[in-house]
């Protein structure tokens, strides 16, 4: 024991001293007495906190019989479930309303002609004034009507070159087919280029033309001997 425990030990003892007067049944069991049962009273709260913390422990760190060894319980944090949302939203489909297409409705022509070749005289033939020649056309009739000899070759202007006014067809011809139509002409007495018209017509009376509306027409040149 050291000089300071020496010095204090007078002081405990005349702390405990008072004590035993002032506290009420201190005095009854005796300073000695109070003193050891106080500290019985306290190694025994130990022991039976120590007992039940090592009843605790060894609950959850039991033993294993077969080996001796102390089973050691780790708690495992526990892990986090993850959760998608999912979205209930139902898709509605979108329709895009195209336009609706037009029938392109083909109204049938019943008197429709188109030019093929010329047959004879070609354009800006060459003549002697007051020389013949005969004039042919290959028309191609596109009509839904057949063409018959009832139908003619009508001048419609420019120079008629002593052609007659009309002439009619030589046969019918059927949509699809064609038709050679000649004429008889006589070139002009002057020297220059001259251009005849001519188009079709029903028997009706109505005059149609080409394709484009236009006439197939005549063209030579007279030229001085």
């Amino acid at each position: 024991m050291n000089r300071k425990s020496l010095l204090c030990l007078p002081l405990v003892f005349l702390l405990m001293a008072v004590m035993s007067c002032s506290i009420p049944g201190f005095s009854s069991l005796g300073g000695d007495d109070y003193v050891k049962t106080s500290a019985a009273q306290t190694v025994d709260a130990a022991v039976a906190m120590n007992n039940a913390t090592g009843t605790a422990l060894a609950q959850l760190n039991p033993v294993d019989q077969n080996t001796g060894q102390t089973l050691v319980y780790t708690e495992t944090p526990t892990s986090t479930a993850t959760i998608t949302a999912t979205s209930t939203v139902p898709v509605i489909p979108t329709f895009t309303e195209s336009p609706s297409s037009t029938p392109t409705v083909i109204q049938e022509v019943c008197d429709l002609a188109t030019f093929v070749t010329d047959v004879s005289v070609p354009d800006n033939t060459k003549f002697t004034p007051g020389e013949h020649f005969t004039k042919t056309w290959r028309i191609k009739n596109l009509g839904s009507c057949t063409w018959s000899t009832d139908y003619e070759a009508v001048f419609i202007g420019g120079d008629q070159m002593d052609a007659p006014a009309d002439l009619n067809l030589t046969k019918s011809v059927a949509t699809g087919q064609t038709i050679d139509i000649s004429i008889d002409m006589v070139a002009p007495s002057s020297a220059g280029t001259y251009k005849g018209n001519w188009k079709l017509r029903n028997a009706d009376g109505d005059i149609f033309g080409l394709t484009t509306g236009n006439p197939f027409y005549v063209q030579i040149k007279v030229v001085s001997p």
